[in-house]
């Protein structure tokens, strides 16, 4: 929870375009847990500073320094350890069994014939990439609501690929799948108006009845809709 926390505060910080606490927020869940580190990488792609140029060095830049001042002590301490803990762990390679045993197509199938295991999100990984990448040059650049949808989605099935997972991750792409409908909206060409549907766009100095008419025009288009459609095209 103190991942997805943080995770999701970096999101709110992008969304205002404060992106010195946004790359604090994303170290610090990328320093805890790698299920932090697609959203910090996403963060790259969107991150735009007040005058909508790319911003992307300024999350670079917190991200890599918490996680080498956090990370490296521990990794130059015991670099066997830190690899065994942070790698080979969660990839299964450690021949310790994990307590993470959720019936999901993943787990079922290693249950069945272990080889599986070792296969299936692999080749997961490469299918899904190649169609992302294929995603990402038709629709580049992104916004943060397409980030947020294709993680996910990204999540979710990886979840059910995984040899050994839990079904409490599934908080990570009901989350994202919140935050994509949440932050997606119609930026009005007038000044002031354009909000998501948190709001959070807002201009402070926007008269309340121009806001509220931003928020009836808005865009009600459903991010996970257009993303999945998109790929099944490509």
């Amino acid at each position: 929870m103190p991942i997805l926390a943080l995770t999701l505060l970096g999101v709110t910080a992008l969304q205002r375009r404060r992106n010195n606490f946004a790359g604090i927020s994303l170290g610090l869940a990328a320093a805890m847990k790698l299920t932090a580190w697609p959203m910090a990488i996403g963060a790259l792609l969107v991150a735009r500073d007040s005058k909508s140029r790319s911003d992307w060095k300024r999350i670079a830049a917190w991200v890599v320094a918490i996680v080498v001042v956090t990370v490296t002590p521990f990794a130059i301490r015991a670099p066997w350890a830190f690899m065994s803990n942070v790698f080979a762990f969660p990839l299964g390679l450690t021949g310790v069994a994990s307590p993470a045993a959720s019936a999901l197509p993943g787990h079922i199938l290693t249950t069945l014939w272990a080889p599986a295991g070792h296969i299936l999100a692999p080749v997961t990984f490469l299918v899904g990439g190649y169609f992302m990448a294929k995603y990402l040059r038709r629709h580049w650049p992104l916004t943060l609501s397409q980030v947020l949808a294709i993680l996910s989605l990204v999540f979710l099935t990886m979840m059910c690929v995984a040899s050994a997972t839990r079904i409490g991750y599934v908080i990570y792409p009901l989350n994202f799948a919140l935050w994509s409908w949440g932050v997606h909206g119609n930026r009005r060409a007038r000044k002031g108006i354009g909000s998501d549907r948190f709001g959070v766009l807002k201009d402070p100095e926007c008269p309340v009845h121009q806001f509220a008419r931003g928020l009836r025009d808005r865009d009600t288009g459903d991010p996970i809709k257009t993303v999945v459609a998109s790929l099944l095209k490509e």
